[in-house]
């Protein structure tokens, strides 16, 4: 059960980056876009994550990176 929900959140910050990680210039046409503190937080632990975590989890993550 725990892989699933981890499995899920993973997939939910997957398609957060994906669609909300917007350059300045793009900025005022997205509704939400990742604060450049929260950016620099996810820069700087996504790899650490991606080793520590699961095989299906680190499936996910690699699409990121």
């Amino acid at each position: 059960m725990l892989v699933i929900v981890t499995a899920v959140g993973a997939v939910y910050l997957k398609n957060m980056i994906l669609h909300h990680w917007v350059s300045c210039g793009d900025a005022a046409a997205a509704e939400f876009v990742i604060h450049d503190s929260a950016k620099n937080i996810i820069r700087d632990n996504i790899v650490d994550a991606v080793v520590v975590s699961e095989s299906l989890i680190r499936l996910i993550y690699l699409k990121l990176i």
